[in-house]
């Protein structure tokens, strides 16, 4: 058995005996708030790519996503917005519920993953702090989550500068 594979099974057996593989009782995605499950695969996740990252002598880096509902700073185009309300329109009544629950769990979220960063050595970064920077006269975002070219450029020059 290689030594990686040996790593990794060993990292497993920890997390089944640590009970973290499990869903806290009555946890069920968005609908409880908040979804711990999420951040326990996660955790997990970073745990394995840490083993994959030393056994390779690479330093892993944990990048969070931008999300439009989690820029604070920065004011919106006009197409933005108009984009949003369109999508918002357009989507069923799910979408505002998660939307919702997900609007309000940006600080908890970002800490939990800072500190399961933290635990494992791996360096993280929000990119959301890079578009709260961004002119507000160009667009940034397609929709929520989708990045325009400029918004690319603003995430990839400030993930340059971090690392």
């Amino acid at each position: 058995m290689s030594e990686l594979r040996q790593k990794l099974l060993l990292r497993t057996n920890t997390i089944k005996q640590s009970g973290l593989d499990k869903t806290p009782e009555g946890v069920i995605g968005v609908h409880n708030n908040p979804p711990y499950e999420v951040t326990d695969i996660l955790r997990r996740n970073i745990s394995n790519w840490k083993v994959y990252a030393d056994y390779y002598d690479a330093q892993l880096i944990f990048a969070l996503q931008p999300y439009a509902n989690w820029i604070t700073r920065r004011k919106f185009t006009e197409t933005e917005l108009a984009v949003f309300e369109i999508l918002d329109n357009e989507q069923s009544g799910y979408w505002q519920i998660f939307a919702t629950k997900l609007n309000n769990l940006y600080d908890w979220y970002l800490s939990e993953l800072e500190k399961a960063c933290a635990e494992e050595g791996v360096m993280f970064i929000d990119t959301n702090r890079a578009i709260n920077q961004a002119s507000p006269e160009i667009d940034t975002f397609i929709d929520r989550v989708h990045l325009t070219d400029y918004g690319n450029q603003i995430i990839s020059d400030y993930l340059v500068k971090k690392i």
